[in-house]
């Protein structure tokens, strides 16, 4: 039950409402013990009743009360009370998101001194494991009463995600974020890290210095498709007079893949400080070659391939919305919170494109197949409500019924192998888990977890397995990127594999050796 104003609730007396989002209201509340008053977090009663959620709360609340860093927000109590979920942190009047509204872009000085205290706190918890998700200007809080200089605090370290934690703090094909700030890894339900914090924090920067969001569309599903396929803007055309280096330092901290982006949040904030002060050659710790000022809108593979028929309609989506808003497809998502609130993106229905036109979703599964095979494939229906594409391939050498279908989020790929395990006759853990079991050697169902070789093959190598070999856990689970199904069906030797990193389930029938090699060197997808 959601408290009232004047009553009382887990012990302290709410006294006004603050803000409301998708997922939680948040009071000014008086603790009455103490004289002191707190802001008061409550989260959807629902939310409480899963119990995996509850106890990921109640523990990961308290790593990120252990936080030690001044521009962390502290933690006073969190828990459930009256069947509903809360966290009671302090209160601090002012946050960057009026401050935005009621000012505009921010002198660069004083952008840069918040932006260095958030990016300080960040890299502190990321050194502890804990990612934040939903870096945001509501998120922020200032206090610049009084002489002293303005403090920034980083809020909603509640809601937190260890970095070795399997799922967030969401319901099950939930995710939890601000979509104008959110990185493309995290929209596509991919595993996160503290670079996805680095792209948000960007994102502020990017609002801080120019006054509007990298990506400001007229609807929600066009903006989530620009954080995963648009160019990153340039803030010197959003706001003159800012150097032309500013631009470089953005298309990094914005760039789509996590391994582009700066190594940490200091040491973008020490790229954007050279960049201000004029330009000068950047030194990065990442790897690769940094991004051009303006970098080119990527290569389009050969999308115009054959097409089965395909069935259309509306589709039900509990998981992430891929935004397919550009050329081919559209996609619709329902939501109904204040803009700078939580997103809990729960429904998308897909819309016809024109005849013979592939759909966003079908462009983005292309690139994600091997080069040497595309030419071969044709599109098709999808295979369930699960998925929002399939393509269909014929890559020869004996390898038969080949196809990959893009899934329309992690839970509902591993939902559809767990299927596809349970169809073969082998036993399944309560808890949802995949259990390596078998030989892809024998005729008998088998089920591997596997790891990268080279840029589209694999390997086997079961997380028990590295771990006997002295692996530490975050480097397993890096390594193991999705599980292998063998088995035999319809009398051919058939393999079923999950990528989670593509968001992929593949299929392929062939001679048992053939097949396996083939797999283990050419079969991919690739990311």
């Amino acid at each position: 039950m959601v408290p009232r104003i004047g009553t009382e609730f887990a012990g302290y007396r709410i006294v006004a409402l603050l803000g409301r989002g998708g997922m939680s209201v948040v009071y000014r509340a008086e603790n009455p013990r103490l004289g002191m008053t707190v802001a008061l977090k409550v989260l959807a009663p629902e939310l409480a009743d899963n119990e995996s959620f509850r106890e990921r709360f109640v523990s990961e609340s308290r790593l990120a009360a252990a936080l030690n860093h001044p521009n962390i927000i502290t933690l006073y109590d969190a828990g459930e009370a009256d069947g509903s979920l809360y966290i009671a942190m302090r209160y601090v009047p002012s946050d960057l998101r009026s401050t935005l509204e009621a000012e505009g872009p921010l002198p660069t000085e004083r952008s840069l001194a918040i932006l260095h205290q958030v990016a300080g706190a960040l890299d502190a918890a990321h050194a502890e494991g804990l990612i934040h998700r939903d870096v945001k200007p509501g998120n922020i809080l200032l206090d610049g009463s009084g002489e002293r200089p303005e403090l920034a605090y980083l809020a909603d370290f509640g809601l937190t995600k260890h970095i070795s934690s399997q799922s967030g703090l969401t319901a099950p094909g939930e995710f939890l974020g601000t979509i104008d700030y959110m990185a493309p890894e995290q929209i596509q339900a991919r595993p996160v890290d503290g670079r996805a914090d680095l792209y948000s924090l960007g994102c502020v920067a990017y609002e801080c210095l120019t006054g509007v969001t990298p990506f400001p569309r007229e609807n929600e599903p066009a903006v989530l498709w620009a954080h995963m396929q648009e160019p990153p803007p340039r803030p010197s055309e959003s706001r003159p007079g800012l150097a032309a280096g500013v631009d470089e330092v953005f298309a990094s901290a914005l760039a789509k893949s996590p391994d582009d982006r700066f190594a940490a949040c200091g040491e973008f904030m020490s790229a954007l400080d050279a960049s201000l002060d004029g330009p000068r050659t950047l030194q990065r710790t990442r790897s690769g070659a940094p991004p051009s000022p303006k970098p080119p809108p990527p290569a389009e593979p050969d999308e115009r391939l054959p097409r089965k028929p395909r069935r259309w309609g509306r589709v039900l989506a509990v998981g992430v919305a891929l935004a397919a808003a550009a050329a081919g497809g559209a996609a619709a998502v329902f939501v109904g919170f204040d803009r700078d609130e939580e997103r809990v993106v729960t429904q998308t229905s897909t819309v016809r494109p024109p005849p013979g036109e592939p759909t966003a979703f079908d462009r983005a599964l292309v690139r994600l197949i091997p080069a040497g095979i595309r030419g071969t494939c044709e599109y098709a229906t999808p295979i369930s409500d699960g998925f929002d594409s399939t393509v269909v391939c014929r890559p020869g050498g004996r390898v038969q019924g080949l196809q990959y279908s893009h899934a329309r989020s992690g839970h509902l790929l591993r939902d559809y192998l767990r299927e596809r395990v349970a169809a073969v006759g082998l036993p399944l853990e309560e808890d949802a888990g995949l259990t390596a079991f078998g030989s892809c050697d024998t005729d008998e169902p088998a089920l591997h977890e596997w790891e990268l070789f080279g840029e589209t093959g694999h390997r086997e190598a079961s997380s028990q397995q590295l771990e006997a070999e002295g692996v530490g856990r975050g480097e397993v689970q890096r390594r193991v990127l999705g599980h292998v199904l063998c088995s035999r069906q319809d009398g051919r030797f058939t393999m079923e594999w999950i990528d989670h990193r593509a968001g992929v389930y593949s299929k392929a029938a062939g001679p048992r050796a053939r097949l396996i090699d083939w797999w283990r060197s050419s079969a991919g997808p690739i990311h």
